[in-house]
């Protein structure tokens, strides 16, 4: 019956009841909570209505760590039309398949990537985030369809040795910040990288105009070198993000890291647009010849109107 009326599920709850005054246990309490509310409170919706929201956090592009939101699912269709301002289509083509295998985890009944499972997905292109839409020109309606393209574009290299081509939709970079600050590899949390971290550095030098990655940070800079370099940097007025490597809770590897991106053990090392410019001798010799303003494409404080 319905609530208020006799009937099967009326029953049912004050059979439910007596065996939480007999048993007094907390499980029954509960079960008997939710038969009340289904019973007398037709009303009552559980939030199954929401979704979990992940968006891509630092550093941007790289999509190792995500940030979890919930969003009502009354905002469906706000959030379609911002996925459609704020994302885009981008290519990925593998000239192989990872030891046999795409190199990504998906999330189940999704076609979005999850996980970075190979060592080496991240320089093939992928991203945690990427949504797959299409695989070797054809559409993939949902993460069946995408576990069948992708088992025949393999098979298809082995046949033939042609790459494996996907169309993904993933989130477009936010404008660049050119704020000076601190930057952070990863929370801090502990646990391994699904990225190399050699990857995750060269993704960040991209992301922001002029990256410093030093020892200490700017406020206490660990060597004499670094500390001047800062001063050189500020001297020209240019905004730069700095990175720790000495800090291996949050930047684990990243001292080792940087000496494979750059063959030199010396920090700190300055990137300006992804490339690497030199490290802080190099700054301090372009300072004293006048030419660091040149350097990082911006004028000195004496060529400024």
């Amino acid at each position: 019956g319905g609530p208020g009326r006799g009937g099967p599920r009326s029953s049912q709850i004050l059979k439910m009841a007596r065996e939480c005054v007999t048993r007094r246990r907390g499980l029954c309490v509960v079960a008997l909570a939710f038969a009340l509310l289904g019973t007398c409170a037709p009303s009552f919706a559980w939030p199954a209505a929401h979704h979990l929201r992940s968006t891509i956090v630092v550093p941007r592009g790289s999509g190792i760590f995500l940030r979890v939101g919930r969003a009502a699912a009354g905002d469906a269709a706000a959030d379609t039309k911002k996925d459609e301002v704020e994302a885009e289509e981008v290519e990925i083509v593998m000239p192989a398949p990872l030891d046999g295998r795409l190199g990504v985890a998906i999330i189940s009944g999704r076609r979005t990537v999850s996980r970075l499972a190979h060592g080496a997905a991240f320089a093939a292109g992928w991203r945690i985030g990427d949504t797959i839409i299409a695989v070797g020109g054809s559409p993939t309606a949902d993460n069946e369809a995408v576990k069948v393209a992708v088992k025949e574009a393999i098979a298809e290299h082995a046949k033939s040795g042609a790459p494996l081509r996907f169309l993904v939709r993933r989130l477009k970079p936010k404008p660049a910040d050119v704020s000076r600050g601190m930057l952070r590899m990863t929370p801090g949390t502990g646990g391994g990288l699904t990225v190399p971290m050699a990857d995750l550095a060269m993704s960040l030098a991209k992301d922001f105009p002029v990256v410093l990655f030093m020892e200490g940070n700017l406020r206490a800079p660990m060597s004499n070198v670094g500390a001047r370099t800062i001063e050189a940097l500020d001297e020209v007025g240019v905004l730069f993000k700095a990175v720790d490597c000495a800090d291996e809770k949050y930047n684990p590897g990243l001292r080792a890291a940087i000496e494979e991106l750059t063959n030199d053990y010396q920090l700190p090392q300055l990137f300006v647009g992804g490339l690497r410019i030199g490290n802080g001798y190099d700054v301090l010799k372009w300072q004293e010849a006048g030419q660091l303003g040149e350097r990082l494409g911006v004028s000195s404080p004496a060529e400024s109107p």
